[in-house]
């Protein structure tokens, strides 16, 4: 069926012979054609990416949306001073979504930028099957080459930042979670920097989860991450620009076989970019004054607490340890608990504490405070009550937690227990006398002598000992001097450490030879090759090509014979790669090759 109408059945007896088929499958295009809504078509037009180096092709699209390929008519693109087109031919694309069915057809341009600068193809007109369907325009930035290459916007770009703060305002000291999201087409390496803004306190960053979101008629990689802000001081404040970095795809040159770029058609190069979002800002309600309790310290949260004591049975001069546990959501730094007023026949000494966090996502977490309390004097019966009081931002409200009283048993001291009760002879009236305890009498032999052996310093073991300390710091003064060198050269330093990995590559590429695995053994090779040139040339190994062997190598010294090897290993990993072929090849051979080139690579002066 097709808008509601039966296609006859003399459609179907037409396929018997080609020309007949042919004109079939014209007429059911030209029918579809038809039962497609006007206002559904549309035609959209856009560089990718959207910033490019001098030298380097970039990709033209021209999309229509709800046209069938057999109605397109090839349009005339805007003449563009400065941009050279060359079209590479057409793709369509059909999406199946709860139940309706979308069609797209794209046609492909390699465009050649011939200078720097910013270049914009007008809106144009795309003529389809009498109708005429209007572009928007679209922009394309070239720069110098070694210039970075900005990070594209949201508007249906590579990556992009945003900054959500979850909550509108909030009260000073109050906990306000901060999403930070990057969205990306693709690439790898994120690294976001932590939140840095004057009059806030930020926590430590924590993952929130990936997913995919579709915009702009791409996919998109959301990537959150979590961090708690909390602020010092009331006012209008700006939150942010939230800061990351990510490597990105970068374009490269095109080769002129189309094939080729079936494989790679972004180029494997990737670029690092700095992104950063869009400052918010936050409004900050103060604490309110009315009701504030006296002994208020500037927490802000929900908080619960615990309040325990041991040992409750002491002498006086014994100490008691007072352990007091704060568990909550909020900023567990500004827990205090005043402990020391109304605490008559006491001895405070300095409090300890520390801070478990149990969820960092909410900020949760125990604060433990443990103080020792020591009893002056008898008839101390109790410890006084502990308050703990916080703002609630929930409710608006500050609240005081209390511990009622703790009993204690305070006895004398320790000291008086030494006197002992002795009962009074002669018959007396019962009292009693206290005498001290009897001291155990005084050791009047010292016992057997031990030998005296020979003096410390003529044992060798002990002479020993003596160099250590020295043999010690000679050893820490060349590694730091090393270190040091290290630091002042770095292609030396990226020579000894590749030094250091370079048998494990070869060991790992000859296990992948035996296992015979083709794809692995290939891209191992691939990447050993790029690591010992870029080592010898000191670029990064994602820079090393096939473009830059007789450029870069020839000049060091190297043979034309090293040159053939190199281009041929390179060949071979490309065509693995890029164009896989079936058969099993001498991996073994190859490995035993990649590694004599490797050693004549590294013997190269540079």
């Amino acid at each position: 069926m097709v808008a509601g109408r039966a296609i006859p059945a003399s459609v179907s007896s037409i396929r018997r012979c080609p020309r007949a088929g042919s004109l079939a499958g014209f007429l059911l295009g030209i029918v579809c054609w038809l039962a497609m809504p006007l206002q559904a078509a549309r035609v959209t037009a856009s560089f990718s990416p959207a910033s490019v180096h001098l030298g380097e092709d970039v990709q033209f699209s021209l999309t229509y949306a709800d046209v069938p390929q057999s109605a397109l008519q090839a349009p005339q693109i805007p003449t563009v001073d400065g941009l050279a087109f060359r079209y590479v031919g057409p793709s369509s694309q059909v999406q199946f979504v709860n139940g309706q069915v979308s069609q797209s057809v794209t046609l492909n341009y390699v465009v050649t930028a011939q200078r720097e600068g910013t270049f914009t193809v007008p809106a144009f007109d795309a003529p389809v099957s009498g109708r005429t369907l209007r572009t928007e325009a679209a922009t394309l930035q070239v720069l110098a080459r070694g210039t970075p290459l900005p990070a594209e916007d949201g508007q249906g770009q590579w990556a992009y930042l945003t900054l959500d703060p979850q909550k509108p305002d909030v009260f000073v000291g109050e906990r306000l979670p901060v999403e930070v999201s990057l969205y990306i087409i693709d690439g790898r390496d994120y690294v976001p920097a932590p939140l840095n803004s004057q009059g806030f306190v930020f926590g430590a960053i924590e993952s929130g989860g990936q997913r995919q979101v579709a915009m702009n008629g791409r996919v998109y990689q959301v990537v959150r991450h979590l961090q708690n802000a909390f602020p010092t001081h009331a006012g209008e404040l700006t939150l942010g620009p939230a800061e990351a970095s990510v490597r990105i795809p970068r374009a490269r040159r095109r080769s002129n076989n189309p094939f080729d770029n079936m494989f790679d058609p972004f180029g494997a190069d990737l670029q690092s970019v700095n992104l950063q979002s869009d400052p918010r800002t936050v409004h900050v309600k103060p604490l309110p004054t009315e009701g504030r309790p006296a002994d208020f310290s500037g927490a802000v949260g929900q908080y619960a607490m615990t309040v325990t004591a041991s040992p409750t049975n002491v002498a006086v001069g014994e100490p008691i340890r007072l352990k007091i546990q704060i568990t909550g959501e909020g900023l567990l730094d500004n827990v205090n608990v005043p402990v020391g007023k109304d605490w008559e026949g006491f001895t405070l000494y300095p409090p300890q504490s520390r801070i478990e966090i149990t969820d960092k996502v909410r900020n949760a977490g125990l604060k433990t405070v443990e103080q020792d309390i020591v009893p002056q004097r008898t008839g101390v019966d109790q410890l006084p009550p502990v308050r703990f009081t916080y703002f609630d931002p929930e409710t608006a409200a500050y609240r005081t937690l209390t511990q009622e009283a703790i009993p204690v048993l305070v006895r004398p001291a320790a000291l008086a227990q030494m006197l002992l009760p002795l009962p009074a002879g002669g018959g007396g009236g019962g009292s009693e006398t206290l005498v001290p305890q009897e001291l155990v009498p005084l050791k009047e032999s010292l016992g057997a002598l031990a030998t005296v052996g020979p003096p410390l310093v003529t044992q060798p073991w002990y002479q020993g000992l003596l160099l250590a300390p020295v043999i010690a710091w000679l050893g820490a003064l060349s590694w730091r001097r090393r270190q040091d060198r290290l630091a002042r050269d770095p292609r030396l330093a990226r020579s000894l450490a590749f030094g250091r990995v370079r048998r494990q590559l070869l060991a790992e590429l000859h296990r992948l030879a035996d296992d015979g695995d083709t794809t692995a053994f290939f891209a191992q090779a691939f990447r050993v090759l790029q690591e010992q040139i870029g080592e010898r040339l000191d670029l990064p190994a994602a820079a090393i090509t096939e473009a830059v062997l007789e450029e870069r190598l020839k000049p060091l010294g190297a043979p034309d014979s090293l040159l053939h090897e190199l281009q041929e290993l390179f060949h071979a990993c490309n065509q693995v790669r890029y164009a896989p072929m079936a058969g099993r090849q001498d991996l073994a051979g190859i490995a035993t090759r990649i590694e004599q080139v490797l050693e004549e690579t590294r013997r190269l002066k540079t």
